[in-house]
């Protein structure tokens, strides 16, 4: 299926080829998001055996649900971020190189610590890129 919509050109008189390009897939990416969670929607409501029919209500309903999973997904990837800075900050805290020699717990406890605060990290630089 083929869905097209015209923009006027004072709207997008300063943008770049490869700006109207990047506009032009973030829109198909954000069109397949948004008839997928009609999908769901129209299948949350459907009474078993009934017909398939996805309506403009159920358009109106996906595109509202979909910015709220959007800012869950944002509330997911702060949380991170916080877990990321608090290991990275008591990693820093509890650096102590005469404990490390004298005690073998210690230097374990240490090297998970930091290592839980490296792969938050980049869990964090991955979502981020998303």
């Amino acid at each position: 299926m083929e869905i097209k919509f015209q923009v006027d050109d004072e709207i997008a008189a300063n943008m770049t080829k490869g700006a109207i390009n990047g506009l032009v897939k973030q829109s198909e990416a954000y069109t397949i998001e948004i008839i997928k969670e009609a999908e769901r929607v129209e299948e949350s409501i459907r009474e078993r055996g009934a017909q398939i029919e996805i309506t403009e209500n159920t358009i109106f309903q996906a595109v509202r649900r979909n910015k709220t999973l959007v800012n869950k997904k944002n509330r997911k990837v702060s949380y991170v971020k916080l877990g990321s800075e608090l290991t990275l900050f008591l990693s820093g805290l509890i650096f102590n190189q005469k404990m490390f020699a004298e005690s073998m717990i210690y230097l374990i406890s240490y090297f998970l610590l930091i290592t839980a605060a490296i792969i938050l990290t980049v869990i964090t630089y991955i979502k981020d890129g998303e």
